[in-house]
Order: C-alpha cells, then structure tokens, then sequence
C-alpha cells in the first residue's frame, strides 16, 4: 500500500488544485475581490464539519459561506440571487493555503477495491508512474517513515514535510513537475500545490511557475504572485522586489502595497509612493491606500466623489474630523430615498457623526 500512499498525494494536489478552484463559476471581478478578501485576513472561524466546511467571511456586514461536495452557499444579498459571490471566492482562495483535510482519513477511508480502482486510473492517466512502483515497493522502510508519519505526527505540516521527504529520496521530480504541468495545463494550481513544488526543489518550481499561462487576469496575478514568493523564498531579492513592483502597479491591491513598502525605509518610501500613486490604474483601490498612509484629506476627497453610500459607510469612522463634509454627502445620497424606504441604519451612522443628532432634525431625514 505505500505506492498507493504516494500516489493518493499526488492525485489529491492534482485534484485540489484543479476542482476547487474552478474558474468558470465566477467571474473575473468577482474572483477579483475574492481573493483580496483571503490576502487581507477576512476569512475567519474555519471549520470542517464531516464533508462540509464552514466559514465567515467579514467585510462590511459578516457573512456565513457552506461548502459541500455538490454546492456552495452564502447568506449575504448577492449570492441569495443564486449567483457565486466574492465570500465563496474568499474561502476558496483560503483553502488553498490553509487546507484543512485530513489526509489520515482519506486514505483510511478507501475500501481495498476503491484503492485499486483509483490507482489503475492514476496509472491510466500517467503511464509514467509505473516505472516508479517496482523501486518504490523494494523499499519497505518508506511504508514504514509514512506510517510513521501518519500516526506520530499530530502536526500536519510536519507529517507533510515527513512525506515529501521520502517522495524526494524515492521519486524522479522531473517526472513530477512535468506530469503535473501537463495535467494542471488549463486549471488553476493552487498555492499549496506550489509550496508542495518548493519543497522539493525551489528553481524547478520557479520554472514551472513561470511556464504557466492563462488568459485570465485574476488567475495570471494569482501565479505572479506565487512567482514573488517563490523569489523571496530563493533569496532572489532583485527578481522578488521586480514581480512585487508589478503587481502594486498593475492594479494597487492592498496587501502587494504594505509588502512593498515594507521592503524601504521611511525615507526611501516617500519619494517611491508619489510615483506609484500616479501611475496607479483607475480600478486600483485608493482608498485604502489612502488610509495606510493616513492621506485623510485625499481619502475624504475619494468618498465625496464615489457615487452611493458603499465607500461612505466603509470610512465615515476613519474621517470623523471632517463632519461637515460628511454629513452633507450623507444628505445628498439619503434625501431622495426619505419615505420611500428604510433608512433607520444610515440614521445610526449619521448620528455618530459630530453634530449628527440635530443635522438629522434640521433636515427632516427622520419620517
């Protein structure tokens, strides 16, 4: 059985890369802020419950994601309408660097018949593998380090470690990196499947990064973005601080942003951030790199001028020493909707706003 254990971890990266992440359900956008929701800490109280995984996902309301074999599902408005949110998307992007199987379980599970039956189609789908079986059954000791492995070791990463050791010593990683190249060729590959490469042999996973394409902007950031950590991982500072350059100006996501910044002294940084914040495309998120640097005047300007109340309600907190401003921006986007629908939660807001109390009165905003 210690081939079938071997061959058990291969396919489950395979499959956990290429069906979890699916990139059909959503669309580009949506995949979008999915995932920097997962990169800015959002998704919380992870939980696996038998065959479904449980999930919260905060933003500007909190909001409950399921998922099974057969669906997903989320309690906030969007998802409700049938469609696959962003909190699905932020879970997913999650799962990939947070795993939360047991790989204990799995294999304990399969029946001997169920085993043979997926071993003769891994070895269907790569004939290559057969000639790793005869060294890998000559080697005993290996069945008994991965059972070892399995029993003894609480702590999944070290248990993993353990058996990518004896992958290392017992397989060809060429013979890896190449089958899982071919077969992953228009799926997405997830985080842990890279980390799995890097352990193994970090400039083959670099190459193999770099060999992958896609024509879908939220999937080929993603891959850059394993590419810089890979660099960083390599010690390859010119090559690393060149990929996080370009993914701060491609579209000035957050968390690419604080990593950059931390990379320059104060001094150094200054200069930098008035030449990126110019350069920066119209859909990169100003706002929160206005609060970073607390640029409180530029953030002000940025919700006055955003139409609706999305960005208003995410930052009223941040700007409270601009009430003025802030109210009369509140009484633009809520007069027409007075007495036409509720807006007792605006009202709260507003309220704790200086001088919110009687700018309601004044203006009649409660009916």
């Amino acid at each position: 059985m210690i081939y079938l254990c071997i061959m058990l971890r291969i396919c489950y990266n395979l499959i956990r890369g290429a069906d979890r992440m699916k990139e059909e359900l959503f669309d580009d956008l949506i995949l979008e802020r999915g995932y920097e929701y997962a990169q800015e800490g959002a998704v919380d109280h992870v939980r696996k419950v038998g065959e479904v995984i449980y999930a919260t996902v905060h933003g500007t309301e909190d909001y409950h994601v399921k998922i099974d074999d057969n669906d997903m599902f989320c309690d906030c408005p969007y998802a409700k309408e049938g469609a696959h949110c962003k909190h699905m998307a932020a879970v997913l992007y999650y799962l990939d660097s947070h795993p939360v199987y047991d790989e204990h379980t799995i294999i304990d599970a399969l029946s001997e018949k169920q085993a043979k039956q997926l071993l003769k189609k891994i070895l269907k789908d790569h004939p290559e593998y057969l000639d790793q079986l005869p060294q890998v059954e000559k080697k005993v000791e290996i069945k008994e380090s991965v059972e070892e492995a399995f029993r003894n070791h609480p702590d999944k990463k070290s248990a993993r470690s353990y058996i990518v050791k004896c992958m290392d010593d017992y397989m060809d990683i060429d013979i890896l990196i190449h089958t899982f190249k071919n077969y992953l060729e228009d799926k997405v590959v997830s985080k842990s499947l890279i980390d799995y490469y890097s352990t193994l042999d970090i400039k083959k996973a670099i190459l193999f990064v770099k060999s992958l394409k896609t024509d879908k902007p939220s999937i080929k950031k993603m891959y850059q973005s394993y590419l810089k950590d890979l660099y960083l991982k390599d010690n390859d500072r010119e090559s690393y601080l060149d990929i996080l350059w370009t993914l701060v100006r491609e579209d000035g996501q957050i968390d690419f942003y604080r990593e950059l910044k931390r990379q320059y002294t104060k001094e150094e940084w200054i200069p930098l951030r008035e030449d990126l914040l110019n350069s920066l495309p119209p859909r990169a998120r100003l706002d929160k790199i206005y609060l970073e640097e607390s640029m409180y005047d530029q953030l002000l300007n940025l919700v006055i001028q955003t139409p609706g109340l999305y960005i208003l309600e995410e930052y009223y907190h941040d700007l409270l020493n601009y009430p003025e401003q802030l109210l009369n921006k509140y009484l633009e986007e809520l007069k027409p909707l007075v007495g036409k629908q509720d807006i007792t939660h605006y009202l709260e807001e507003i309220e704790e706003i200086p001088g919110g109390v009687q700018f309601i009165s004044l203006n009649q905003l409660r009916k």
